[in-house]
């Protein structure tokens, strides 16, 4: 199926990962969590048609402000199949920072998860014209007034029978807007920090990243992606919406990730240069306190991983270097590899700088950091 709009896309994921048992998962507060494509496309539908019965339309601005975990995606495609562009803040910006962006979106509503959030957007009403109709993750972070996205599913599931999802295939077009993005920009440690720059993006636009995204990195059915980086920054975004147009399973990370790496063992990974240079630094730590013939075993094994990078580059890898490469990979390689769980075959660094000395250790073990600019934001 050829996408033209993000509201496309939950007709797709329906028809790709039909019959799936766990789609999404997420692990926070000690538990994980997982959805099926069946209860995923379920609590879509309830929160589309609750929210089509508040009146939310084309036109109105809903906030997302949380870190990645199902339900996030349960809300965007809500508003998506509506034609309320999203307003996707992230979970780590400054009180002053929201307040902007909900001041400047003129949010109607706002999803939030967790305590913290809660408060912080209830420190804001009073500086808010229009304060938003506020909607919870969480059941423990509810205030009087506010809604739970459970209760807005069971709202919508009285009338999951009446109205079919195919109600609201085609309600938006390519040239109308998916979603108002604003993008932190850094004003050196003298000034003051900007106001978050605002940019209004079309479904065309939207669906042109992902595309983007799939003409370079490879997912299918048989695949898993951790999702670490915000869903406000459209890397992570425009990513696991191409992991839904593949079919590929989503582990949204909180916390640890490095932990989620062992435990979920996925093929796809997209971080923060900082984790990968904190997984690199672990390896050399652990081998500098590790026997003399293994410290030696290691520098030989990166100086002919170097050594075949250079070679290819050049255009010509000799016989030599090729088995040197082989028996290192056996010997060396495949044990760092095991601490992203065996079976990692992207790896994603959004647009910041990645020192070189990190990105050569990743390619000299076999596991080049693709850096990603188009989608940064």
């Amino acid at each position: 199926m050829q996408l033209r709009t993000l509201s496309d896309l939950v007709f797709h994921i329906r028809d790709i990962s039909s019959g799936r048992s766990e789609l999404l998962s997420f692990e926070g507060q000690g538990r994980r969590e997982s959805l099926s494509t069946a209860d995923f496309l379920r609590g879509i539908h309830s929160v589309t048609l609750a929210l089509d019965a508040r009146g939310v339309g084309p036109g109105d601005r809903v906030a997302i402000f949380s870190e990645n975990r199902p339900e996030w995606h349960i809300a965007d495609f809500a508003c998506q199949l509506l034609g309320a562009p999203t307003v996707p803040i992230n979970p780590n910006l400054s009180r002053k920072q929201v307040g902007f962006i909900l001041r400047n979106s003129a949010s109607r509503l706002v999803f939030y998860s967790g305590l913290e959030h809660r408060d912080l957007l209830l420190s804001l009403a009073s500086t808010l014209t229009s304060p938003p109709e506020l909607v919870a993750f969480e059941s423990d972070a509810i205030v009087e007034g506010s809604l739970s996205i459970t209760r807005l599913m069971g709202e919508g599931a009285s009338r999951l029978g009446a109205v079919p999802i195919e109600r609201f295939r085609g309600r938006v077009g390519e040239l109308d807007p998916a979603s108002q993005i604003y993008t932190i920009s850094d004003a050196g440690a003298e000034q003051s920090p900007a106001d978050p720059r605002a940019e209004l993006l079309t479904h065309r636009e939207m669906v042109a990243l992902i595309a983007g995204l799939g003409a370079k990195i490879e997912a299918s059915l048989a695949d898993l992606a951790v999702s670490s980086l915000p869903l406000a920054g459209r890397l992570q975004r425009s990513f696991d919406y191409l992991c839904f147009y593949r079919g590929a399973a989503i582990h949204h990370a909180s916390g640890d990730v490095s932990a989620a790496l062992q435990r979920e063992r996925p093929t796809h990974l997209v971080a923060a240069p900082d984790l990968y240079r904190e997984i690199y630094l672990a390896a050399l730590k652990n081998v500098q306190s590790d026997r003399l013939w293994r410290q030696r075993l290691f520098h030989w094994a990166i100086d002919v991983g170097q050594r075949h990078g250079d070679a290819s580059r050049a255009g010509f890898v000799g016989p030599l270097v090729s088995f040197q490469r082989g028996l290192a990979n056996a010997l060396v390689y495949r044990r760092f590899r095991d601490r992203f769980g065996g079976r990692i075959r992207h790896l994603i660094a959004d647009g910041a700088a990645l020192d070189e000395e990190t990105n050569r250790f990743y390619e000299a073990v076999a596991m080049p950091i693709r850096q990603d600019t188009d989608s940064e934001g």
